[in-house]
């Protein structure tokens, strides 16, 4: 359980990323691996509320796709993540410094 800060630091630390489900059998993948255990998931998207948009944490545009839950995002917060407590589970975005599980994404043939 980290803020959104110390998730990514976590992820980078063992050489990968927060994840980001950047289309829809990737989210759909990430999804049916979270446990009910926690009720948030820390994942590589940010909601830029002053800017009304969001970007993933490589700083690229959040693009076609996307799974919040309807009403989301609002103005709750800057960071997003997975809410198991919709079926299936949906993007909310919450307060960064709120502490949450978390999913990191490595690339094949990491170290």
């Amino acid at each position: 359980m980290k803020t959104f800060a110390g998730a990514a630091s976590a992820c980078r630390a063992e050489g990968g990323t927060l994840a980001m489900p950047r289309d829809a059998a990737t989210n759909t993948f990430l999804r049916n691996q979270l446990s009910k255990l926690h009720p948030y998931y820390w994942f590589g998207l940010k909601y830029l509320r002053n800017e009304g948009k969001s970007v993933w944490i490589d700083r690229t545009p959040l693009g076609k796709f996307n799974a919040y839950d309807r009403g989301k995002p609002d103005g709750l917060g800057d960071c997003v993540a997975y809410c198991t407590s919709t079926n299936p589970p949906k993007w909310g975005n919450g307060q960064c410094w709120w502490k949450a599980a978390y999913i990191c994404e490595f690339s094949p043939g990491r170290g």
